[in-house]
């Protein structure tokens, strides 16, 4: 048993990090809009727009889906559990991590981006995320 729980982790670890290497491969082009590579001088609104862009990679390429992930894990020990009510009650414990880790994410997401939009000039409206009137 011992060893199907290290094959897992290291299956695991193989795909996220799989994951990881796709989705850093999009976003590499539009990270910094500004530089000497891009020939426009780097401004204020270009520091807004690094942060909104590495806070949006975060929870929408990193946080999401391995909170999908986890909580298809604990779904997984919860189904194959059978008798033991400690694997029912690790099961839940690690879907309920899961949804409070997502609202911590959220929360974040929510305060950075207010802060962001009082920075930058804007009204905050979470449907309109990233619109600062400064910039």
């Amino acid at each position: 048993m011992k060893i199907f729980f290290q094959q897992k982790s290291k299956i695991i670890f193989f795909l996220f990090t799989f994951y990881l290497l796709l989705t850093t491969v999009n976003v590499q082009a539009a990270l910094v809009p500004c530089g000497p590579g891009v020939g426009k001088p780097c401004e204020f609104c270009d520091l807004i727009t690094l942060v909104n862009n590495v806070i949006n990679f975060a929870l929408y390429d990193i946080a999401i889906p391995l909170i999908v992930v986890m909580i298809v894990w604990g779904g997984f020990v919860i189904m194959t559990a059978g008798d033991s009510t400690e694997k029912v009650s690790q099961g839940r414990k690690i879907i309920q991590s899961a949804i409070i880790g997502v609202l911590i994410a959220l929360g974040a997401w929510m305060i950075i981006n207010m802060v962001l939009s009082a920075i930058g000039g804007g009204s905050f409206a979470p449907w309109k995320f990233g619109n600062y009137s400064i910039c």
